[in-house]
């Protein structure tokens, strides 16, 4: 038992050395500002979603492409996946946008 007893004495010295109290304040902050950066969060990706369509259009564009090179979707789903995640990338550069 004595083992748990020495981490929770060192965490406790940790949380009150300089980096444990930055850290700590920190903390609070996104705390304070989680239901914010939730709902901008949330509106990026709903805002960001429907033009995600022609902005993958607009990437893969023949004239765009080297010469010889052809996009092979394999699945649907690919392309609403990537759709998916080019939104979250909008919504998660909104928040990080907002926590600097």
């Amino acid at each position: 038992m004595s083992g748990a007893s020495d981490l929770v004495q060192v965490l406790d010295e940790w949380g009150k050395s300089p980096m444990g109290q930055t850290l700590g304040q920190a903390r609070d902050h996104v705390r304070r500002r989680l239901p914010v950066l939730l709902a901008l969060g949330a509106l990026g990706f709903v805002a960001a979603f429907p033009f995600t369509s022609d902005a993958v259009q607009w990437l893969i564009a023949a004239e765009r492409l080297p010469t010889g090179v052809r996009i092979i979707v394999t699945t649907p789903v690919e392309f609403l996946l990537l759709q998916v995640r080019l939104a979250a990338d909008v919504a998660l550069g909104l928040v990080i946008l907002l926590l600097t």
